[in-house]
């Protein structure tokens, strides 16, 4: 996934979102060494903002406008897709 985001940074911006505590999110962010930001969602969040399945990732203009929503892992060519 680093790769995908160094490539396309200049283009969108790679969100990925988890559900995990932050100490969790962080342990694994480090392990794995994410290089794109991960939000952890809050219990309230959790609740209220319904994802059918996880891992999701997002990818967004630099307006902040979500463009494509990815379930699960996802490879180069789904954002290569995008144009």
């Amino acid at each position: 996934m680093n790769k995908i985001y160094e490539k396309y940074k200049s283009k969108y911006e790679i969100i990925g979102i988890s559900t995990a505590s932050i100490s969790k999110t962080k342990k694994f962010i480090n392990n794995i060494i994410i290089k794109f930001p991960v939000f952890c969602l809050e219990e309230k969040d959790k609740e209220r903002i319904k994802f059918s399945s996880l891992p999701i990732t997002l990818i967004t203009l630099s307006d902040g406008r979500i463009i494509q929503s990815i379930i699960g892992e996802f490879n180069e060519s789904l954002v290569d897709s995008l144009g």
